[in-house]
């Protein structure tokens, strides 16, 4: 390329000429290194940006895709072998088989793991405030009502941002359908959360979740075979809690149905080996479902308890059934 002369400057400069001339540029101008730095991530890291909707749903490479998703960096790739020791022993997985419905919470240093992600997605959720996640393994059935109650109960404190990947791109018409109503019911529950979508870069990966970033573990079976048709066993890269919601939300639903039994409930998840936020989730669920049953029993009038079963909008609720039908046979037993 060929310069132009006029543009070189006739004079020379000395070092100390230009030394002088930046202090004097930036006179009066106070740098803070760690600002310019969070100023630099937050524009050049995709997920602070967040999409406000679904679009272009598709099948990818390995995984199903949509316009705007990021795709996945492999986990271990982030840390030396010190920290690879560390986090292997802190971390928690679901089942390996791929069980939907299962689901972990910790504080976000802890990685979340799930895998055998096909016609499922993953819900990652995390709150920058608390430093705690949540990931759930989502069926491509699961009703709307299940999803906005795993997202209000399990994380109750809100979350600032969430992440969404879908399975396996065999089901991209299945995730066509189940991927916005699970975009919806985050928007619908915390409107200010900053949500994206990733997507798998390996065949059959493992799905971690580690402080408010989704990462994939390659698929070691996977590896192993000759294509083109790979078969996909499941893997579990950390200490396995088998959270699922017939052990968990049913378990409350249909098992803690008097003050009595909620107590065996409450003791049923005291013995068991679970995260402690996890838990305290678990107890805040019985807490409150504990206190309708005492409304319901220190009901002094018939009027009383209709007020409450219109405000549970279903008098066959199988949560509140028992407590109510002991109130009712009560009331009919009083002398005229």
């Amino acid at each position: 390329m060929q310069i132009n002369n006029s543009y070189i400057p006739q004079n020379k400069t000395t070092k100390a000429d230009l030394k002088k001339q930046v202090n004097i540029a930036f006179s009066g101008i106070k740098f803070d290194p760690l600002k310019i730095s969070d100023i630099f991530i937050k524009r050049t890291n995709p997920f602070n940006r967040g999409l406000n909707s679904l679009k272009n749903i598709r099948k990818g490479e390995f995984g199903t895709i949509c316009k705007g998703s990021i795709p996945l960096k492999p986990f271990w790739k982030e840390f030396n072998a010190t920290e690879h020791k560390k986090l292997k022993q802190i971390g928690i997985s679901t089942n390996a088989d791929g069980i939907p419905r299962s689901f972990l919470k910790s504080t976000a240093e802890k990685p979340l793991s799930t895998s055998f992600v096909h016609s499922c997605s993953v819900m990652y959720l995390y709150n920058k405030h608390t430093n705690t996640h949540f990931l759930y393994h989502a069926s491509e059935s699961v009703p709307k009502k299940e999803l906005k109650y795993m997202v209000k109960n399990f994380m109750p404190e809100g979350c600032t941002h969430a992440i969404i990947t879908p399975g396996d791109a065999y089901w991209a018409d299945i995730h066509k359908i189940s991927l916005p109503g699970i975009f919806d019911t985050i928007k619908e529950t915390y409107p200010d959360t900053i949500i994206n979508v990733c997507h798998m870069s390996s065949q059959y990966p493992e799905i971690v979740g580690y402080k408010g970033k989704l990462y994939e573990i390659p698929n070691r079976d996977v590896i192993l075979q000759i294509g083109p048709h790979f078969e996909d066993y499941g893997q579990a890269s950390f200490k396995i809690s088998d959270i699922e919601g017939f052990n968990t939300i049913d378990k409350i639903k249909y098992d803690a149905y008097t003050k009595e039994t909620t107590e065996k409930v409450k003791d049923y998840f005291y013995k068991k080996n679970w995260d402690n936020e996890l838990k305290k989730v678990l107890f805040g669920i019985i807490d409150k479902k504990v206190k309708t049953i005492e409304a319901i029993e220190n009901c002094k009038t018939f009027e009383d308890l209709k007020n409450i079963i219109e405000q549970l909008g279903d008098i066959t609720n199988p949560e509140y059934y028992m407590a109510i039908h002991e109130k009712l046979k009560l009331f009919h037993k009083k002398p005229k």
